[in-house]
């Protein structure tokens, strides 16, 4: 029946968006100006789960999950950081997850 198919996709959707996350790799000036807590103040906000960190290339990376909106928002306010920063480029992949990611999210501290 119409109903039960629109039942069917509506849990696939959700199962999917549990089990997606994307990687978030944003460069510029983006280290040492506080652009991790910011990252994590804003996930927060946006009940994101995931972390950020450094890397050693100088960009800063960040695995999110969440409500589809709530990651385009966060992409949004990932492209204008904090005053201190200045961003030139954000690039994202969306990946599959394997276990979920931490709540609330987090800054890590090594690559």
């Amino acid at each position: 029946s119409p109903r039960k198919d629109l039942l069917i996709m509506r849990e696939a959707e959700k199962i999917t968006e549990e089990n997606v996350a994307k990687r978030f790799l944003v460069e510029g000036r983006v280290q040492g100006v506080g652009f991790r807590r910011y990252t994590q103040k804003k996930a927060v906000e946006l009940s994101l789960a995931g972390w950020v960190r450094n890397l050693s290339n100088g960009k800063v990376e960040a695995l999110a999950s969440g409500e589809a909106r709530d990651l385009k928002n966060f992409e949004k306010l990932l492209a204008r950081g904090p005053d201190s920063s200045h961003v030139e480029q954000v690039s994202v992949k969306v990946e599959r997850l394997r276990s979920p990611l931490p709540e609330p999210f987090e800054i890590r501290y090594s690559d």
